[in-house]
C-alpha cells in the first residue's frame, strides 16, 4: 500500500498548530499615589476638617476666626484683595487658646513613608508674622512657615508612618501675634512616596504582546506584537516549530 505524502500548507499548519491564548487587556502603571487629605482644596468648604476657631462667615473677632473664599477681602474688609485656584481657606490668627487652626484625621499604612505639601500666602503686605508649622500626631513636620504676601508659595517635607495607622495632621498658628499674622492655605497633600523606579528594566508577556515591566514590577507600555507565526514566551517572540506529519 502506498503512502501519500501530506503537502503542508505553511498558513493551515500555523493556524493547525498554534496554541491559543488568553489576551488580557494592558493595566497602565500609575505613577501618582492618591492623595489622601479630604477635600484637600476647600471646594467643599470645612468638609472633612475640624477647627478650634470661629467660623467664618459670622461675627466679626479681632482673633481666632477660620472660613473658606476665594478673596480675603471678601471676608474682613482689612484684608488684601487676591485669588488662588479657587476656594482657600483664610485664617485670621488667635492670640490666645488654642493654635491649631485645623486638623483632620487620615487613615495610613504603617512602615510607609510619606510625601506632604501646602500653599499659603499672607493676607497683609509688609508683614513677617504670618507664621505657621505643620504637625502629625503631635510632632512637627514642618519648620515655621512664613507665608509671603507677594505670592502663593508652596513648602514640602516627609513623614515615616513607623507602626501607626493613623495620622492626625495639623495646621498650628506660630505667630500669636495681634495684627499682622494672618493668612491663606490651600493645596494640602498627603501621599504615599512613589519608589524609585527604573523604566523599561525587564518584559513580560500578556497575551501575545511584549510589555515593558519596570523595576518595581509594574507594566508599561506596550514594546512589541508578537507576528501569526509567533508566539510570546518569557518575555519575548519566538518562532514557532511547525511539525508536519507524513
Amino acid at each position: 500500500m502506498k503512502n501519500t505524502k501530506k503537502i503542508c500548507i505553511l498558513a493551515f499548519a500555523v493556524l493547525a498548530c498554534l496554541t491559543l491564548l488568553t489576551t488580557a487587556s494592558p493595566v497602565a502603571a500609575d505613577s501618582q499615589t492618591p492623595n489622601l487629605v479630604t477635600n484637600p482644596g476647600f471646594e467643599s468648604g470645612m468638609v472633612g476638617y475640624s477647627t478650634t476657631y470661629a467660623p467664618y462667615p459670622g461675627p466679626y473677632q479681632s482673633y481666632g476666626q477660620a472660613g473658606v473664599t476665594t478673596n480675603p477681602r471678601l471676608l474682613q474688609s482689612n484684608f488684601s484683595s487676591f485669588t488662588g485656584d479657587g476656594n482657600f481657606l483664610v485664617v485670621n490668627s488667635s492670640t490666645n487658646g488654642s493654635n491649631e487652626f485645623i486638623c483632620q484625621n487620615i487613615n495610613v499604612e504603617q512602615n510607609k513613608t510619606y510625601n506632604f505639601s501646602v500653599t499659603s500666602r499672607s493676607v497683609y503686605s509688609n508683614s513677617s508674622k504670618a507664621l505657621h508649622a505643620w504637625y502629625i500626631n503631635g510632632v512637627a513636620i514642618t519648620g515655621t512657615i512664613t507665608s509671603s504676601f507677594n505670592s502663593w508659595g508652596t513648602t514640602t517635607a516627609t513623614w515615616s508612618s513607623s507602626s501607626t495607622t493613623s495620622a492626625r495632621l495639623c495646621g498650628k498658628n506660630m505667630s500669636r501675634a495681634y495684627s499682622g499674622a494672618d493668612f491663606t492655605i490651600d493645596n494640602l497633600v498627603l501621599q504615599l512616596s512613589a519608589p524609585n523606579c527604573t523604566p523599561h528594566y525587564s518584559q513580560k508577556c500578556v497575551g501575545n504582546n511584549v510589555y515593558w515591566v519596570n523595576s518595581c514590577g509594574e507594566q508599561e507600555e506596550l514594546k512589541q506584537t508578537c507576528a501569526g507565526n509567533q508566539t510570546c514566551s518569557a518575555g519575548s517572540c519566538v518562532n514557532q516549530n511547525i511539525t508536519c506529519s507524513t
